[in-house]
């Protein structure tokens, strides 16, 4: 009866703690101005029209506190952050080296993102060769512009103008 009740206290003390101290407690994520969308929507889930960007599923954080990208993988997109209290999960990188860089050498067993398929990983969640992503990733439900924009700002000059 003991060792339950541990248990239990122990798990609603790492509730809390991820609850409340947030993934990056010592950060601020409204960084401006923006140089365009695609930045605005990565740093604070909102569009340059202040529209809301919807999700469904993600980070119970994310639910609760709201946010964009920035969230879990960084201000420099370098990623890397605990997913609390999954703390075995890490949110992967999104710089441009690590979208668009060599796959094979960090263990991932599909292509590098093109801008077609990170607009498919942010909307529907899966990787290039269509696997899905980990749960923990939002399902982002916004427009073929704000895509668009997001994808640019995310692969920057490693991709064509949209």
């Amino acid at each position: 009866m003991k060792k339950i009740i541990r248990v239990m206290m122990l798990s609603a003390l790492l509730f809390l703690v991820s609850c409340s101290e947030g993934m990056h407690s010592d950060t601020t994520y409204t960084k401006g101005p923006f140089s365009g969308n695609g930045e605005k929507i990565y740093f604070t889930g909102v569009t340059e029209d202040n529209s809301v960007v919807p999700t469904s599923g993600g980070h119970h954080h994310m639910k609760m506190h709201g946010g964009g990208c920035v969230t879990c993988h960084g201000i420099n997109r370098e990623g890397g952050n605990r997913m609390w209290p999954w703390f075995w999960v890490t949110s992967p990188a999104l710089t441009p080296a690590a979208l668009t860089g060599d796959h094979e050498s960090k263990g991932h067993d599909h292509a590098v993102y093109d801008s077609n398929s990170l607009k498919r990983a942010i909307i529907e969640g899966v990787n290039p060769a269509g696997e899905n992503l980990n749960d923990l990733m939002p399902r982002w439900q916004m427009s073929e512009r704000d895509a668009n924009d997001l994808v640019h700002f995310l692969l920057g000059d490693h991709q064509d103008e949209h």
